[in-house]
């Protein structure tokens, strides 16, 4: 071999491995940037969820307590409907204002005689 062969043999090594060298350098700094980034991500998606957990813990409760308040309020409704319901019934039917006096007030006629059973008696 002569010496220009050895010379262009030994440049076209220098630059191969100059080449190689390059490219080595910009697959790690490619690995350190995507490592970087995702560690970037990892810290605002902690962030995020430490400034956004409050509010959703906040957010629970005020539907917890509107549930709560919108089952009471059916049940207020409910019995909204049975005392209009009974209001009416007094209000039209004596008959029924009679059987209320007698039932829950325990009262009579002066003419009548009540007696009275209880459970359990022999």
């Amino acid at each position: 071999m002569n010496r220009r062969t050895t010379a262009s043999t030994n440049q076209t090594y220098h630059v191969m491995m100059k080449s190689l060298y390059v490219r080595t350098k910009t697959q790690k700094l490619k690995r350190a940037s995507r490592s970087i980034l995702l560690c970037s991500l990892v810290m605002l998606g902690a962030f995020f969820l430490s400034f956004s957990y409050k509010p959703y813990k906040e957010l629970q409760e005020v539907e917890s307590t509107h549930q709560s308040l919108q089952d009471e309020f059916a049940k207020l409704d409910l019995k909204k409907n049975q005392q209009q319901r009974k209001l009416f019934a007094i209000r039209e039917y004596p008959e029924y204002l009679e059987i209320i006096a007698r039932d829950k007030l325990e009262m009579y006629h002066p003419s009548e005689a009540v007696i009275r059973i209880k459970d359990g008696a022999q």
